[in-house]
């Protein structure tokens, strides 16, 4: 649950969890151990959908994606990811863990003892034997990482995008406030976040008194949306792993609807996909946007993390300590 009175940390926390054989017994079953690891880091379940490859929980701070081979767990706020890990180790097994990849955006108010990536870190080694990392440079847009893998080059065709977006336009913030009499689904058919992908199915959620999470899933892909429209600090962010070779267009339809202050793509690609045309279409300019630069970390077991960062050209303010 957000709060609009308050500051609140929107920049998410990232966790994902790869297997080295797949486990079809991970996947929700009507128990409470699920519910079990999120409550660990200080969130709650609201709904779930699922089909024959995952399940897709909404949080009370984001979203929980599980198949048989890979956990995906993003929260915001408060949440602690580190407190998760014993609980999610005690379900799939940690001789089965292949790679683990722990990131987070820097914070929007690092001047409040909310996380400290130093911290996050030195818990997350008291389990896995792994590396700290940062793409992007300190004083500017940039995310923290953390990353382990126990068996080498891993070779999985794999890609995500993200784009990570400070200062959202008011306009577009009032329309996550439930104080303006609206619903989940009106918001993401007025915003038209349920046709970024019309194949999918589509879980929304509004939280009170303003907030905002999508999930939707076809077969093995997904995408998820989550605003935190608070005129201090609004934030939002997009994540899938579908249509990435149409990735600069799934851009500029989501940059056109929230048309933040700046923003930042994310991409991550295994040494051996095959959709590496991303990269190369991601430009220097986009819409009323000029590039920041672009940064990129390759890791030793094939995967590879680029960042790209733009900002408005209407705004002056550049330093990324300003909450919008």
């Amino acid at each position: 649950m957000q709060s609009c009175k308050t500051y609140y940390e929107g920049p998410e926390k990232k966790l994902e969890i790869l297997l080295s054989t797949p486990q079809k017994g991970i996947r929700y079953s009507g128990g409470k151990r699920w519910e079990g690891v999120v409550k660990k880091c200080g969130a709650k379940i609201v709904s779930r959908i699922s089909n024959s490859w995952m399940d897709a929980f909404l949080l009370s701070e984001s979203s929980l994606f599980i198949q048989k081979d890979r956990i995906l767990m993003i929260t915001c706020g408060q949440t602690d990811l580190i407190q998760a890990i014993p609980e999610i180790l005690d379900i799939v097994g940690k001789a089965n863990v292949a790679r683990v990849v722990y990131e987070r955006k820097y914070l929007v108010f690092p001047h409040l003892p909310l996380f400290d990536f130093q911290r996050e870190a030195k818990g997350l080694g008291v389990y896995f034997h792994g590396k700290e990392d940062r793409v992007g440079p300190a004083e500017g847009d940039h995310v923290h990482l953390f990353h382990a893998s126990r068996t080498g080059e891993i070779h999985r065709q794999d890609a995500t995008l993200q784009i990570l977006m400070n200062g959202i336009d008011p306009a577009v913030r009032d329309q996550f406030s439930v104080e303006k009499g609206g619903t989940a689904v009106q918001a993401a058919t007025v915003m038209k976040l349920c046709l970024l992908y019309t194949d999918m199915e589509i879980d929304t959620c509004f939280f009170h008194p303003c907030g905002y999470s999508l999930n939707g899933i076809r077969k093995n892909r997904y995408y998820t949306i989550h605003v935190s429209p608070q005129p201090e600090c609004s934030y939002a962010s997009f994540e899938s792993n579908t249509d990435l070779g149409g990735g600069p267009g799934v851009i500029e339809k989501v940059i056109s609807i929230f048309k933040p202050r700046r923003f930042s793509v994310v991409v991550t690609l295994s040494g051996n996909c095959l959709i590496g045309s991303l990269l190369e279409a991601v430009g220097e300019t986009m819409g009323g946007y000029h590039s920041r630069g672009k940064h990129e970390k390759v890791f030793g077991d094939g995967y590879r993390v680029t960042l790209f960062s733009y900002k408005k050209r209407s705004w002056k303010h550049s330093n990324i300590r300003t909450p919008n």
